[in-house]
């Protein structure tokens, strides 16, 4: 598989970042990965090679990002023994197949361990090895409901479904055993699901904006999905959502139903500010040979893109598109080192 990447302006440093644009319907747990990474003031100095090779391409295949990945695991556990062969298969099943996660609705997981639902407790291991943090805001207070699972819930809804058939026939069935329990308990949780569809909750909005501080970095999860959140310095959740063919990369997270949620192509940058930059913005904060230097950088990447798509389109096996795409990125490169000899130049004046 290969992801194409997208430029972005970091939310948290006044630099440019590529990031992983995932369109498939899986769970993104990959994609998600390293961004978050490559993203996260925690992680990003640690994960140098990761932040070089997504710069220094404009797409990648899974097989190369699982392999840096696997490296960074590595050197995060230095005490423990990494089964590198492992985790290639289990980071590759986070590139094809959706998530088996099984949320507690207290905004826990729960830890499957048995048959096909072991590789629920691989997922979350995973994550913790690269110290990353995973949270859902399908939550409730209700006293019943948040000590349950979705899998749970799914029980009490099977059991309880051919019991209510049955007593809508014989009435009598209501009065034998737990049965008036039961049926309190299903149409208690099928009321909580009908209402909770989107497997989020206003309780868990709220709840994750009273956890979460300022430049926290974290691993959501929703629908059998991971995507990278994080907490502004204006105290606002934002969803990592990098469209391609367009400036938009984050989404506000203000409201269950989305309707006060906004899309953003920027993050704010600082503390004093609480207007999220908007329409290109963000840029004018740079310098302008830092700026300049950024706008070549997209137009080289833009026209090796033209060029390896007119070249494949003439004749697929030409060999001339990667030459062009490590030349213009060769080209870059020394774009960025004539920047910084320039700027270092600038510094050393003479008396």
């Amino acid at each position: 598989m290969k992801y194409t990447l997208k430029q972005i302006l970091l939310p948290f440093e006044n630099a440019y970042q590529n990031v992983i644009v995932d369109t498939e319907e899986t769970s993104k747990g990959l994609s998600t990965l390293a961004n978050t990474l490559v993203i996260s003031p925690n992680h990003r100095s640690l994960v140098q090679d990761l932040v070089d090779v997504l710069n220094d391409n404009i797409e990648i295949d899974s097989d190369l990002l699982i392999t840096h990945l696997i490296s960074i695991a590595q050197f995060f556990n230095p005490q423990n023994n990494v089964n590198a062969d492992f985790l290639r298969t289990t980071l590759n099943k986070f590139a094809f197949e959706k998530s088996h996660l099984d949320p507690v609705f207290d905004g826990t997981f729960k830890i499957n361990t048995s048959g096909d639902e072991t590789f629920s407790s691989i997922e979350l291991s995973i994550f913790e090895l690269y110290q990353l943090t995973v949270v859902h805001m399908w939550v409730t207070d209700d006293s019943f409901i948040k000590e349950r699972s979705l899998k749970d819930t799914q029980a009490i809804i099977m059991q309880g479904y051919s019991l209510n058939k049955n007593c809508k026939i014989n009435p009598s069935l209501l009065d034998v055993g737990d049965n008036r329990q039961i049926l309190d308990q299903y149409n208690s949780v099928k009321s909580f699901l009908a209402s909770s569809a989107t497997q989020f909750t206003e309780f868990g909005l709220q709840l994750a904006q009273k956890k979460l501080n300022a430049k926290d970095v974290v691993i959501f999860y929703k629908n059998e999905q991971f995507q990278t959140l994080l907490k502004g310095n204006d105290g606002i959740m934002y969803i990592l959502s990098p469209i391609l063919d367009s400036d938009l990369n984050w989404r506000s997270l203000k409201s269950v139903n989305g309707t006060d949620d906004d899309y953003l192509n920027s993050l704010q940058q600082t503390n004093s500010s609480n207007n999220n930059f908007r329409n290109g913005n963000a840029e004018q904060q740079l310098s302008d040979e830092e700026f300049a230097r950024q706008l070549q950088m997209k137009e080289d990447a833009k026209y090796a893109q033209i060029i390896n798509g007119k070249d494949a389109a003439n004749n697929k096996q030409d060999p001339n598109n990667k030459k062009y795409i490590a030349k213009k990125q060769k080209q870059v490169k020394q774009n960025q080192k004539a920047s910084k000899a320039k700027k270092k130049s600038k510094k050393c004046v003479i008396m």
